[in-house]
């Protein structure tokens, strides 16, 4: 199982909408603007709002509607994978492009080091140190 919850490393990220294109990849697609894609199709995805409660609770339930509207901001999903008795990799890829904040510079490479990004944003500032540990 893979489940798409309103979580980020730093706390609530309200996601109000949630629509799940088997025919795009497979991926969801999350407030209308950001795709997180699957490299293997589920055998079900599941969805739930604040007032149903946990979607991971609903994984005896069958799939109805690929997608979900919540107006609290939190609604989940999950996309369930058949059990085959073996290890199983699921890939999960998503453009977090548009969430870089302004200032930084975009990335030329994989190579490119991730400190000049953490400053570019300020996260030393906020923190105190930068990542050799030296005070900025």
């Amino acid at each position: 199982m893979v489940a798409l919850r309103p979580y980020n490393p730093e706390g609530i990220q309200f996601i109000e909408n949630i629509k799940f294109q088997r025919d795009q990849g497979p991926c969801w697609l999350v407030n209308r603007r950001t795709r997180i894609h699957l490299d293997q199709q589920p055998e079900k995805v599941l969805f739930s709002s604040f007032n149903e409660g946990d979607v991971v609770n609903r994984w005896d339930q069958p799939e109805k509607d690929l997608r979900v509207h919540c107006g609290v901001g939190l609604a989940t999903s999950a996309a369930f994978f058949p059990i085959t008795g073996q290890s199983r990799k699921i890939r999960v890829l998503t453009d977090i492009s548009r969430e870089i904040p302004s200032g930084c510079p975009a990335p030329d490479s994989a190579a490119a080091g991730w400190e000049q990004y953490l400053l570019a944003s300020k996260v030393w500032q906020k923190y105190g140190q930068g990542p050799t540990g030296r005070q900025d």
